[in-house]
This record gives C-alpha cells, structure tokens and sequence, in this order.
C-alpha cells in the first residue's frame, strides 16, 4: 500500500503529521514527494501504547 493510506489513518486517530513535498530526481526525470514527519511535541498518551502494543504484536506475526 501507499504511505499515504497509513498517514491517512494516523491523522484519523490524532497523531500531529505534517506534510512537505520535496523536489528530487532519480535516473530518469526530475520528480515530487511527500515527506512526512510529526508536528512539534508528541505526547505519549493510551492511544500511542496502544499502537506500540500492536506494531510489537504485528513484528512478531501475531497480527
């Protein structure tokens, strides 16, 4: 899936992401994309456990 998909999906539970499109190039052609990042200070509250809890689970395939 697409970053984007996941941002999306943080945003909606509350996490700070800021977006910033960059310019880059690869071998063929000049080309723009987004570089995300938290805004500010997070604070570290339930819902941050909580997806802690899950990405620990998901690594190691219980999810």
């Amino acid at each position: 899936m697409r970053a984007a998909v996941y941002i999306k999906r943080l945003r909606d539970d509350g996490w700070p992401i800021v977006t910033e499109l960059v310019a880059g190039s690869n071998r063929f052609e000049k080309v723009r994309f987004a570089k995300y990042s938290l805004a500010g200070t997070v604070t570290i509250g339930e819902p941050e456990h909580t997806f802690v809890a899950a990405a620990e689970l998901a690594a190691l395939g219980v999810l």
